[in-house]
């Protein structure tokens, strides 16, 4: 049964007597239930999702908040993730205004659309010496994070470590080198921003999309065979694009996509996170869990001081949700008793031990062999 957030603010003021809104008001009510749905999902982290962390060159169009703002209320505006305040490493240290790069900082953003790829290529005659930087040395995570599972790069699982280790192993590893990613850091860079290291070269090839309205409708021979899918019943040759087998349906199995990821030298990131917006999706836990989200609210709300409060009652609804709660962590236990693990065998491609393959010290790293 699908709750919208309308349906759950009804049922908390109808459980606390007041649909007439003479003691509680419906924002109010909103408030704690959003809360409590938060405070659900952090705790248990029970919403499990994917994503990708492109292996592309970093672009960025805008500069300021307001920029960014005025640019989200005009229809048909590229808008880039990232924000533009350097274009090369040297302009880092050149004020107020260097201090931003293309995503959080780390890397310099010299271009502002994805068509200036060709930009980013050798020219004709195969040099590199005037081309674009491509290096990527991380991105941005989604708002709703709470924590990460695993990360791979090119389906091969990195080690998670610290900067501080990264910094042992590698004492210049922001600016220096690049290649295969072996690790991947989450605590420097920001609440939002994963870093992998070595630094990622921008090489991952995405499918030319032709067109820049409309629905992801085919593909070409670059990518596995999708199902279409129309009314329920699989179709060919005509149709919308609704899943690709093999793939997860990020943030829901609702939608049609609107990008196709390749694994190939990419990032893709295994996580839990919060609930999606509740102004635009309903309520994404069990219907069995819901409640204690609507439980929470009434100890909330129960709490405040003024007409209505019932400490006592308000302290019987926390408990029950802080139950729900325990609940959810055992279920999540007992489902992980139940995974599968693969013993001997193996793909038979390389994996590498501990903290990685032994490299030479770092001063070693750029140098080129003797022509």
């Amino acid at each position: 049964m699908t709750t919208t957030l309308h349906n759950a603010v009804d049922d908390v003021l109808d459980r606390l007597g007041d649909l007439d809104n003479d003691l509680w008001s419906r924002d109010e009510i909103s408030l704690y239930y959003r809360d409590g749905y938060d405070q659900f999902c952090r705790i248990t982290k029970c919403l499990f999702d994917y994503w990708v962390i492109e292996n592309i060159p970093v672009t960025a169009n805008w500069q300021t908040d307001l920029e960014k703002y005025l640019m989200e209320q005009k229809p048909g505006r590229a808008l880039t993730d990232a924000r533009m305040g350097y274009t090369a490493e040297h302009e880092k240290n050149l004020g107020v205004g260097g201090r931003y790069g293309g995503s959080k900082g780390v890397d310099p953003a010299p271009a502002t659309a994805v068509a200036d790829k060709a930009y980013f290529e050798a020219d004709s005659t195969g040099s590199v010496s005037d081309a674009l930087p491509k290096v990527v040395s991380g991105g941005d995570l989604p708002r709703g994070v709470v924590d990460l599972v695993c990360v791979y790069y090119d389906r091969r699982r990195l080690v998670g470590t610290t900067t501080a280790q990264l910094r042992k192993m590698n004492p210049v590893y922001e600016t220096t080198s690049t290649g295969d990613p072996q690790f991947w850091a989450w605590d420097k860079d920001g609440l939002y921003y994963l870093r992998v290291s070595p630094r990622m070269t921008g090489g991952a090839t995405y499918v030319t999309v032709n067109g820049q309205w409309g629905f992801m409708r085919q593909t070409d021979a670059t990518v596995t065979e999708v199902t279409k899918e129309i009314g329920g019943r699989s179709t060919e040759g005509f149709g919308i694009l609704r899943y690709e087998e093999g793939s997860f349906p990020v943030h829901g199995p609702w939608g049609t996509p609107t990008r196709m990821h390749p694994s190939d030298e990419n990032v893709e990131v295994e996580l839990f996170r919060l609930g999606l917006d509740l102004d635009k999706y309903p309520v994404e836990l069990p219907d069995a869990y819901k409640k204690y989200c609507t439980f929470y609210a009434m100890h909330k709300a129960l709490e405040r001081p003024g007409h209505g409060q019932d400490m006592e009652l308000s302290q019987h609804y926390a408990t029950r949700f802080m139950m729900g709660v325990d609940r959810m962590i055992k279920k999540r236990q007992n489902m992980d008793q139940e995974y599968i693990g693969a013993l001997g065998g193996g793909t038979g491609e390389h994996v590498s031990f501990g903290l990685g393959d032994p490299q030479p010290p770092y001063q070693y790293l750029d140098m080129e062999a003797p022509e």
